[in-house]
């Protein structure tokens, strides 16, 4: 994540969609290599669209650019800008339709994801640790894709993980502490979400009361 103002021109970016849901105006570009794929989408903006849920995160004045990069080695010129101007740069295979949908969604929740850490840093009266941070922030990444219109299904990967062996193992490795908490914040988040599929209550009730504790604090 680079804040920045605008995108630099040199990049050369095209627009592919803007909107403005109940927490930020939110942009999407596509580097003009792959531009002219966007043929090849019906309904592109309205699907855009549809990547985030309206109610994820509360109300903020944020501008957001979601930069679809080519899949391959590039370089970003860091510039700074006026406050809350964000850009997010996602490197993925624009041009085949069988993954750039599933691309725009995975960005769509790793932006939720960092907005709500950019939200708790700026929220002085969040008094959480940061492994809770970063729990939070994870739980809500997953949610976004569930509530919103794409309804995305929970991945069977988070029966897979021995947690508890998991969790051994990253405390017992020399890790900065900021590495720690974030790794064992994921986890707890992962391991939350596992024990939600063991249960009866579906996908969307789970996160419609998970996305409503989080935003309490915030």
């Amino acid at each position: 994540m680079e804040m920045t103002g605008t995108v630099d021109q040199s990049l050369d970016f095209v627009k592919l969609h803007s909107f403005k849901n109940d927490w930020a105006n939110i942009t999407f570009t596509v580097h003009k290599e792959n531009s002219h794929c966007s043929s090849d989408y019906s309904a592109l903006s309205a699907n855009l669209t549809k990547t985030f849920y309206k109610g994820i995160l509360k109300a903020e004045n944020l501008d957001i650019t979601i930069n679809f990069m080519p899949l391959k080695n590039f370089l970003i010129e860091e510039r700074f800008s006026p406050e809350d101007a964000y850009n997010f740069y996602y490197p993925v295979d624009f041009c085949d339709p069988a993954v750039f949908p599933r691309g725009a969604i995975y960005a769509a929740g790793k932006v939720v994801h960092e907005v709500f850490h950019i939200i708790a840093f700026h929220n002085k009266n969040m008094h959480i640790s940061s492994e809770d941070e970063e729990e939070r922030a994870n739980i809500l990444q997953f949610c976004n894709g569930v509530l919103s219109e794409h309804h995305v299904e929970f991945s069977e990967d988070y029966f897979s993980l021995d947690f508890e062996l998991e969790r051994s193992s990253i405390m017992a490795n020399n890790f900065s502490r900021t590495y720690r908490d974030s790794a064992i914040g994921r986890l707890s988040a992962m391991e939350k979400v596992r024990n939600h599929l063991t249960s009866d209550v579906s996908d969307v009730d789970f996160c419609e009361k998970e996305v409503s504790r989080i935003l309490v604090d915030i």
